[in-house]
Formats: C-alpha cells, structure tokens, sequence
C-alpha cells in the first residue's frame, strides 16, 4: 500500500454538516442456523444475536428448500419451518427477517440447474403455498421476500436468461397475490454484471420493491489485504452505484440491498481476514462506502468457523465485535471531516439523542499517531482498539493513541 505524508492524523470535523445516514440495516447479517432449531437457540448464539441485534436477518442457505421440504409428499415441511421460526424469535428478537427460500431448487424436483415447464409451475406453486402459510404468522416478522440466488450464469450460457426472468416474475406475481405488503425482490446477483442487471430490469424490475445483489473482495486467499482494501472496495462502490444509475434510468423507485459480502467468496481453504482484524478493516471501510448507496447491508454470516462473526463456539471474532460496535455506536447521521492522512477513514456518527462516536479505520500497514484534541468536537468517555493483537477490545485511557496497522478504533462520547 502507498504510504501518504507523516504517519500522524491531524483531524477536523464538521459535526453540522450531514454527509450520509447509518443505519442499522447497513448493519444487519446473514444467518442459517434457523434451519435447525437446535442450534439456533443455543446460549452463545442467543446472547450474541441479542447484543448486536441488527435491523435484518436475512434467511438463507444452499439447502434451505430441502431442509424445509419434504422429499417424499414434495411440498413444505410446514412443522419444521413453524418449530425453526419459533425457536430462532428468542435469538432475532425484534429483527425483520428478509427471506431467501430457495437459494437452490430442491434436489426432489430436479438436480440440474435448468427446469421443465412442470417443474417450473411446481415451484412457483411451492413459493405460493408458503407464502400463504407465512401470512398466518406475523409473529415471525418476515418483511422482505428475496426470489432467486447466483444463478444467472448457467440461464445465461444456455441463451435463456429471459427465461430465468419470467420465472422471478411468476413467483413474484404468487407471492404478492397472497401478501399484498410484503417487499418483494432480488435477484440475489451473483455481481451486478451488465447484462444480469439489465436484462432483470428491464423484465423485472415494475415488480420489484428491492433489488440485492452480492459482492466479496477476491475469490483468492492469497491476495493482498492492502489489494482487498482498495481495489475491492473501491470496485463494490462502482457496482452499487452503477445498479442506483440504471434504476434511476428506469424510474425505479426501489430499496438497494448487498444481501452477502465478506472478504473471500471461497469457503476453503479458511481465510483468517473473515475473523481477524484485517477483516474487520474490510468490512468497516465496505460499510463506509456503501451505507450511503444502499438500504441495507447483509454480512455473510452469523455464526460458523469460515465466515462467522462468532465462530463455532460461539466465541466473538474480531469481525464480530466491529458489529457490537456498529449497533450500537455507529448509527445516525454521519458528519463531513477534513484530515490530512488519506490512509485512515474517518466515520463521525451523531446518533438520534444526540451521542457522537467516531470510527477510525486505518486501512495502512503503518502505525498512525492521533490525539484527540479540544477542538475536535467529542468529549472521549471511551475508546476501543481492534487490532492484531486482539483477544477482546484494548481500552485506551489517554487521548493520545496510536492507530496500529490494519485497525479499527472508536472513541465515544
């Protein structure tokens, strides 16, 4: 990475002047322990789940319509989706739960990626049936409907992506015909590649409420950190601002969801960045550049040994306890700053009664300098530091800190 000027950070912020809004669906998650309510209510989860208690939770994985279907009456195990729901309200608490049923088709129906026009109708019958069985259960707060998963490229090479279009709009058409107020969307993009995005608006989008799409940092653990932390975040923000402009083109009125992001979309081998600092560096500075081009953001995901905020113990990674901070620190309105060190990003939060933060993110393998002077604007009764070292967040007692390399630090007032 480039290394800019003197390794201090002089800081000036305008807390009068908005640049952006936080919220906490930029800082909501995905989570697949749901399918099996024996998991979901286990102790750690519940108590993590609680604390950062995100806006959304989006419901997803590969399995998920075998899981919850029956193989042999081939329709929905109507129980075990009812015992997972239940069981998981104990964990998600208040959260809107944006839902992605099937991610792939049921191997009962078929186990290629293409359909015949039976199994077509099956499956927009399916997403029907549950539909109506979801409207018998506002307890479990389903808000958001996601059709489809990252399934553009086989339709594509096959010359039939309009065909994998008019599906979407058949389940979407069953679905709102059954909940008329659920927010309906997708197409859970691979990437928001130009063709993917502008055949699905063009054919879909007057029928959409929100679009989502997903975007990782490389498919290769042995890319660079420094090459993750800006090319790749750099890259994310082009993608979510070029779905803005031609949904704007279009006249779409719409919500912008990345439903999945994380550093490598490769489960093996186990990158170390999805639970160590240089991870929580990405995903912060992927906040920062997206919160102000989107609705919501879904980290990939809750719990798990390759990408879990917690991992299989239920022990906090690093990357878990940037989102503690996240919800709840870092929403509200975020302030214009001026520094003179363009290797830290700077993420000065008011929140809606009035309390500042500020997240520095140092994105450099270099340590940076930073004292917090009067005036700066914030009157520091805490500051947390993740960095390599971290076991659990270093407290800070002075205003004079050093910003380690690849760290995140907070200071609150």
């Amino acid at each position: 990475m480039t290394v800019y000027g003197d390794p201090k950070l002089n800081l000036k912020i305008d807390w009068n002047e908005e640049t952006y809004v936080l919220t906490k669906k930029h800082w909501s998650v995905n989570d697949y322990e749901i399918l099996h309510p024996q998991k979901v209510v286990q102790t750690g989860l519940v108590d993590y789940a609680r604390k950062i208690s995100p806006a959304i939770i989006r419901i997803h994985q590969a399995q998920i319509a075998d899981t919850w279907s029956d193989e042999i009456l081939h329709t929905w195990n109507y129980e075990r989706i009812a015992a997972s729901f239940n069981a998981a309200r104990k964990a998600y608490g208040n959260a809107v739960v944006l839902l992605n049923p099937i991610c792939r088709w049921p191997k009962w129906l078929t186990t290629k990626e293409g359909l015949t026009s039976e199994q077509a109708d099956k499956l927009v019958e399916m997403c029907r049936d549950l539909a109506i069985f979801i409207k018998q259960h506002p307890e479990w707060n389903v808000g958001y409907w996601e059709i489809l998963n990252e399934g553009e490229q086989y339709w594509e090479d096959n010359d039939i992506l309009p065909e994998y279009w008019n599906l979407f709009n058949r389940i979407a058409g069953a679905v709102k015909e059954v909940l008329p107020e659920m927010k309906i969307g997708g197409p859970a993009l691979t990437w928001p590649k130009p063709m993917w995005l502008l055949s699905f608006l063009d054919c879909c989008g007057k029928n959409i409420d929100f679009i989502s799409w997903h975007n990782y940092g490389s498919g290769n653990p042995e890319v660079q950190t420094s090459q993750i932390l800006s090319e790749s975040v750099s890259a994310m923000a082009e993608h979510a601002a070029y779905v803005r402009q031609e949904c704007a083109k279009r006249n779409l009125d719409l919500e912008y969801f990345l439903t999945e992001y994380n550093v490598q979309w490769v489960w093996t081998p186990f990158d170390v960045r999805h639970a160590n600092n240089e991870g929580a560096v990405f995903q912060a500075s992927v906040i920062n550049h997206l919160a102000p081009l989107t609705d919501g953001i879904c980290v990939w995901h809750l719990k798990g040994h390759s990408y879990g905020l917690i991992d299989d113990n239920n022990i906090i990674r690093a990357t878990g306890q940037l989102y503690l901070w996240g919800n709840e620190y870092l929403t509200g309105s975020v302030k214009k700053y001026v520094s003179d060190n363009q290797q830290i990003e700077v993420v000065p939060v008011v929140n809606d009664n009035g309390r500042k933060a500020i997240l520095l993110i140092n994105k450099s393998i270099q340590s940076v300098d930073f004292t917090v002077k009067p005036g700066l604007g914030i009157r520091p009764a805490l500051v947390m530091q993740i960095n390599a070292d971290w076991k659990e967040p270093l407290t800070i007692s002075s205003n004079q800190m050093v910003l380690l390399p690849y760290s995140l630090t907070i200071i609150v007032e």
